[in-house]
């Protein structure tokens, strides 16, 4: 940014501090210009000067190391993330046949199995794959629990569970066999069971949260969203929240 600045005769002129390099530190109270100066004639000349740098008078902003590992952003930032040791990055990729590639969006909610052997990871978003005719591709466009084997230390994905809809919501029962995923915009719950092979299947049709709309202005009309699930201690209550009915369902 190139900024001129002329003093008027009988103003004083802010504080300024040369260096051999031509560069000069100009302070209006608690802050500091770091400028090249460019021309300056005589004391009530004008002067025109190229903004380098704003900070705070006696901190001076640091320039920060780069390292290969860093990511750039959009802004023109890095970032170099830290994580755990041994940790690392996994694509959420649900096996699609018709789209190997495919990589899945949104993951929102995890939860650990009681005995803490199995992490859940749920997406819920915008996970739909579109066909020629601009529809979604009903088999391609679903939200998706990736449950991982965690009791070896690093996780091992053993399957991919779809759900039509889903908003957040994710519990284990108590006991470990069973867990809950909101059904969103579907109103419902589904419930998960453990079966032979160590398998989850959907153990009935989901439970059906009976809202004919959400509230606001357009009675009938307004969005529903079944949201974030709980299960007692017992296991014998679940608790759903419905995120445009300000209300929960037990």
């Amino acid at each position: 940014m190139l900024v001129s600045a002329f003093p008027r005769a009988g103003e004083s002129s802010p504080a300024r501090e040369a260096n051999k390099n031509g560069l000069s530190t100009l302070k209006f109270g608690n802050f500091c210009f770091t400028v090249r100066r460019l021309l300056w004639q005589g004391t009530v000349a004008g002067a025109c000067l190229l903004l380098l740098g704003l900070n705070s008078c006696g901190h001076h902003p640091a320039v920060a190391q780069v390292g290969s590992d860093s990511t750039l952003l959009p802004t023109g930032k890095r970032i170099t993330p830290l994580a755990a040791p041994g940790s690392h990055f996994e694509l959420l990729n649900p096996g699609l046949k018709e789209f190997p590639e495919y990589v899945a969006g949104q993951a929102m909610s995890t939860a650990v199995s009681p005995d803490r052997k199995t992490l859940l990871v749920l997406t819920s978003g915008f996970n739909r794959i579109n066909g020629e005719d601009g529809k979604p591709i009903p088999d391609a466009s679903e939200e998706y629990v990736f449950v991982y084997d965690i009791s070896a230390g690093q996780p091992s994905k053993t399957q991919v569970v779809k759900v039509p809809n889903t908003f957040a919501g994710l519990a284990f029962a108590p006991s470990g066999g069973a867990f809950y995923v909101s059904g969103g915009t579907d109103d419902n719950v589904h419930t998960f069971a453990l079966r032979a092979g160590r398998q989850w299947k959907e153990e009935r049709e989901p439970i059906k949260l009976g809202h004919a709309s959400g509230l606001g202005f357009l009675t009938g009309k307004e969005p529903l969203a079944a949201g974030g699930v709980a299960v007692t201690a017992d296991g014998k209550t679940l608790l759903v929240a419905n995120i445009y009915n300000d209300s929960v369902l037990i």
